[in-house]
């Protein structure tokens, strides 16, 4: 499930779910345990999240490994 990596990631980074309220331009904490327990990220969601972070995302290919697509601000 998207959410619970999403959990990690920001766990590896030190960061709070709290922290992703203005980072996600939320207005509730109520919105954002949803968007949690519902799992309902969305790739522009994700890329945001990165972006705060200092990560990006990529696509590679299972059977090279090499990274075939970034997904990063510019796709936003």
């Amino acid at each position: 499930m998207v959410g619970k990596k999403v959990k990690a990631l920001l766990s590896l980074k030190d960061k709070k779910q709290g922290d992703l309220l203005e980072v996600l331009n939320m207005s509730s904490k109520q919105t954002l345990s949803n968007k949690f327990s519902l799992n309902r990220f969305t790739v522009h969601d994700l890329i945001i999240i990165c972006e705060f972070l200092g990560c990006e995302i990529d696509i590679k290919d299972k059977d090279t490994g090499k990274t075939l697509i970034v997904l990063d601000k510019e796709d936003l």
